[in-house]
């Protein structure tokens, strides 16, 4: 007579291939944490793109810059229209989901991230749309050196980029600021956008600008993605210089370095400044 599996021995054998997280009384089966997932994803609304429940995407999307966080959703979504955004999160609020956004995710502290929840990859909407000669519109996923290389072509540009750091989402720094070369000029990023389409936390696709739904436009951006998920920037644009004169200055004292730099912004002197410090060898 063959020995009987006893139930400890057999659940324990499972977990070895999956996580088991209950037994399924219909079927006379467990239920696979995977499956599981799946299961309580019920009712989800067709989408152009794709909503992912597994393991690799997941664990994917829980990481940002610092490596200190991972927490975990559910799902990932991977947009491929404006309106997959507006339906998941109509979805998530139907069913008290959390949702957050990612674009490459230079977060620090997981604010990219919801576990048990949906993420949004907003790297699957990146178009950058033709420029006309007074500004571009781009989506959140977009790359702002993207944004460069659709207006150079046409001699513009954007104010502000990023000082360091072209390969950063546009959606990303419009939801925390942008400070660059050219901010002692014009501002941060966030100051010169003159128009977004933003998917508030209710579900409505909501265009507006600094004259229409003003509240709404003011909150989004630098808004840590707390305010609503922006799903389009319209960006001013300036004539591009057709050439560059670059002086590097050189400083051993830092008291007269930083009393240059702050003399040279109130003047406005230059169309770019940027400055940068090091630590000497002995450490000083």
């Amino acid at each position: 007579m063959s020995k009987q599996l006893s139930r400890r021995k057999f659940i324990g054998s499972a977990a070895a291939s999956a996580t088991i997280i209950g037994l399924d009384l219909r079927a006379q089966s467990w239920i696979a944490q995977a499956q599981g997932q799946a299961q309580s994803f019920q009712g989800v609304p067709k989408l152009d793109g794709a909503l992912l429940f597994d393991e690799t995407s997941r664990k994917a999307i829980a990481v940002d810059h610092s490596n200190l966080f991972h927490r975990i959703p559910a799902a990932v979504l991977k947009p491929a229209s404006i309106q997959d955004v507006v339906k998941i999160v109509q979805y998530a609020n139907q069913h008290s989901l959390k949702v957050a956004i990612k674009g490459d995710g230079h977060s620090q502290y997981g604010q990219t991230q919801a576990e048990g929840g949906i993420v949004v990859d907003s790297r699957t909407l990146s178009a950058v749309h033709a420029p006309t000669t007074e500004s571009v519109d781009v989506e959140p996923g977009a790359f702002w050196g993207d944004v460069a290389t659709a207006t150079l072509a046409k001699g513009l540009t954007p104010r502000v980029y990023l000082a360091t750091c072209m390969a950063v989402t546009v959606g990303g720094t419009l939801s925390v600021g942008g400070i660059g070369n050219t901010s002692h000029h014009y501002g941060a990023q966030v100051d010169n956008v003159t128009e977004l389409d933003v998917v508030t936390g209710d579900g409505r696709l909501v265009t507006c600008s600094p004259d229409r739904e003003s509240e709404l436009f003011n909150m989004v951006l630098g808004g840590l993605g707390q305010c609503g998920i922006i799903v389009r920037a319209k960006v001013p644009l300036v004539p591009a210089p057709s050439y560059v004169t670059l002086h590097d200055l050189i400083y051993a004292d830092l008291d007269k370095y930083l009393t240059d730099q702050l003399q040279l912004a109130k003047d406005g002197r230059f169309d770019s400044q940027r400055g940068g410090m090091s630590r000497k060898k002995n450490g000083e």
